[in-house]
């Protein structure tokens, strides 16, 4: 507090205007005390009297307005001591001393010693390895970051219980900041618990909790091995070298289930047949594999397929690729100069041109001639064609050498490929005239400047016309 010294007396009286002498106002003010540093007021002289300086004693520091104590010994006793009654001079006190809050000791505290602890409320904050008090009916200490309790039956541990199902537990079990703990409690430092990663169980005779999300959230390098509830797709599903579903048998319904995923099976109810859910880099669909249906898969190894099958691509065996065998629509022959196949796949090695009633209007020979993108070519055909009364030479094209117009004509002039790299096709020519008794045999070949992409049925001067009958070609 501040010390305010005044006269007893307060004048009421207003100041008057002469500064020389002393007025109302000077009376009634707060008076200086002057007084050496480091000094105490107080009086050591025997009765009434003035106030006295003091001079602090030994033990005692006065600083910034504070008189503290530093007992350095008792009774002549250093270090660490016990304080009795007997340490009190004067008379004994009526009843020991109370403490309050907490109370340390050195842990080489002698058996046997007495002391006094705090006493009150528990302590709660600023704990250190050691403390100890008493809290009503209770014993308390702190150790290893634990408080500890006894009291008159026994002692609890007041920690919240080390469960994984509470966040002190949860702390203590998987807590990175926890290892101290583990270790004291003799669990070693690693975490004994990661309940976000683990498979948990609702009881030992319910159900796992497998983890489940959509399928953008599967693990980026899952394993095998891998098992989870996709919640897009609404399925369970595993992963071997791929992502899977699991389990569960065909759906069945009269429209496609939602969210399929590859391998599903669907029964479509209204017509009564199985699709599969294919998907590849290209395309995703429902696919027909019942018997006959479009897309039909033959067995892998053995067995038969019934019904119509279909396929689209390359088909291997093991030693080649197979090829669909293609017939074009059949054409008559009534009019015009030529009938041509044009479009042929590259991959084509057989041609098949086959002629039923054919005939023309003039007398120029019937035959087939080769071309490229770039067009026909009309020269350099090698080879010949007999008959039973003469024989002819190839040179534009590969033609029947009948040159009479009632000819009426039944051939087949078949096209092989035998060299991919000079692109040369053999062509082997028989047939018989119906109009009169006679038949024709041949066989030649022609280089092509490129790969073949289309062949025609023609006359040899290109103006006759066929007039009658029917052609078709068949492609492999």
């Amino acid at each position: 507090m501040t010390v305010s010294l005044k006269h007893a007396f307060q004048s009421a009286k207003p100041d008057g205007a002469d500064t020389s002498i002393v007025r109302p106002s000077d009376w009634n003010a707060e008076h200086v005390l002057t007084q050496a540093t480091n000094k105490l007021l107080g009086r050591t002289s025997t009765g009434t009297g003035a106030t006295e300086e003091i001079t602090a004693g030994s033990g005692l520091t006065l600083g910034s307005g504070t008189l503290s104590a530093d007992v350095t010994s008792v009774a002549g006793r250093t270090g660490a001591v016990t304080l009795s009654v007997a340490d009190v001079s004067g008379a004994a006190p009526a009843a020991s001393p109370t403490f309050t809050g907490k109370s340390s000791f050195p842990a080489s505290t002698s058996t046997g010693a007495n002391v006094n602890l705090g006493y009150g409320a528990n302590v709660t904050s600023n704990l250190v390895d050691g403390d100890i008090w008493i809290e009503t009916n209770n014993l308390r200490w702190y150790s290893n970051g634990v408080t500890w309790r006894a009291s008159a039956v026994g002692h609890t541990h007041v920690s919240t219980a080390i469960t994984d199902s509470t966040a002190a537990g949860r702390a203590l079990l998987t807590g990175a900041d926890a290892s101290a703990q583990r270790t004291s409690l003799g669990l070693g430092s690693a975490a004994l618990l990661n309940t976000s990663v683990i498979v948990q169980q609702d009881s030992a005779t319910g159900s796992a909790y497998l983890p489940a999300g959509t399928t953008a959230q599967r693990p980026g390098t899952p394993a095998a091995g891998y098992i989870r509830y996709n919640s897009t797709t609404g399925k369970f599903e595993g992963f071997g070298s791929s992502w899977g579903n699991i389990g569960g048998g065909a759906a069945i319904g009269d429209t496609p289930p939602a969210n399929p995923g590859a391998g599903d099976l669907w029964w479509e109810s209204d017509l009564g047949r199985m699709f599969v859910y294919y998907t590849d880099a290209n395309s995703s669909q429902w696919v027909d594999i019942s018997a006959g249906g479009a897309g039909q898969y033959l067995p892998l190894t053995g067995g038969t397929v019934s019904g119509n099958v279909s396929a689209t691509g390359t088909i291997t065996d093991g030693t080649g690729t197979l090829r669909p065998l293609l017939v074009s629509s059949t054409t008559t022959t009534t009019s015009g100069t030529s009938v041509q196949l044009t479009s042929i796949p590259s991959w084509v090695r057989r041609i098949t041109v086959n002629l039923s009633g054919v005939s023309t209007n003039g007398t120029a020979q019937v035959g087939v001639q080769l071309g490229t993108s770039s067009g026909y070519e009309t020269s350099s055909y090698l080879g010949s064609i007999f008959d039973t009364a003469a024989s002819a030479n190839f040179s534009t094209g590969f033609f029947d050498n009948s040159g009479n117009a009632l000819s009426v004509r039944h051939f087949v002039f078949t096209l092989t490929l035998v060299d991919t790299i000079t692109n040369t096709w053999m062509c082997q020519i028989s047939g018989g005239f119906s109009q009169a008794a006679g038949c024709r045999f041949g066989a030649g070949s022609k280089a092509l400047s490129g790969i073949l992409d289309r062949v025609r049925l023609t006359t040899s001067n290109g103006t006759d016309a066929f007039d009658s009958g029917i052609v078709n070609f068949i492609y492999e």
